[in-house]
């Protein structure tokens, strides 16, 4: 199932599962590394790590010229152990007192796979 947007509250962190194992079962490789990147300053992020089929970021509120209610975005670049690189745009739309979730083509709650 793969993310289509995060609506998240600007005073909360939360860490965020991107599940790459899908894509990557079509070249029986794995990840070995992850790039980060927001694609505008004011977005607070820390704490990227991965695992062989996983990419994880931590998403914080905004700087301080950031403005809620605006759509941002944070892109995940893989590169695998074969070589591979791909990566992978997804908006990202802070709001105040609203709860985190994301927005899907299914409900789910936790994690979702990239595709």
């Amino acid at each position: 199932m793969a993310i289509n947007q995060i609506i998240k509250k600007t005073d909360s962190v939360i860490t965020y599962g991107f599940d790459w194992t899908d894509w990557l079962s079509g070249f029986n490789d794995t990840i070995s590394s992850v790039d980060w990147a927001g694609t505008s300053a004011q977005i607070v992020y820390s704490n990227t790590s991965h695992t062989t089929t996983w990419a994880y970021i931590r998403l914080a509120g905004l700087q301080d010229s950031g403005v809620v209610g605006t759509l941002y975005e944070v892109v995940c670049t893989i590169t695998t152990a074969g070589g591979l690189v791909r990566a992978k745009a997804v908006p990202v739309f802070y709001k105040q007192g609203v709860p985190n979730y994301w927005v899907t083509s299914h409900q789910q709650t936790g994690v979702a796979n990239i595709s």
